[in-house]
């Protein structure tokens, strides 16, 4: 059968610190519903990876996870789920992390 596919709209965020590589950060469904955002990391403003260590690198992802929102016309509130994916155990950080998702969500 004939099978309609959505317009889309690809999003990169003017105000995300994602390096411009070859992906898209957001896509927005055109009737405007529903945007599917990923690969968000922690960059900084100057374009580097946040250094320090993993809470410094989750607040700049978070950050960069609200421009890219902004730019799909959606917030924080509108968030349905978040996977976050960690070079080193979750146990050394838990506390931390946990206190800046509530902080964003």
């Amino acid at each position: 059968g004939d099978e309609m596919m959505a317009n889309r709209t690809f999003l990169k965020a003017p105000d995300s610190q994602q390096p411009r590589w070859s992906f898209n950060e957001a896509v927005r469904i055109d009737d405007g519903r529903m945007s599917v955002v990923s690969a968000i990391s922690g960059f900084e403003p100057d374009g580097s990876l946040a250094v320090g260590d993993l809470v410094r690198q989750a607040e700049a992802a978070f950050a960069n996870l609200a421009a890219v929102l902004r730019e799909a016309g959606a917030t924080m509130a509108d968030v349905v789920r978040v996977t976050v994916y960690l070079g080193e155990p979750f146990q050394l950080h838990r506390e931390r992390l946990q206190a800046i998702r509530a902080r964003y969500l």
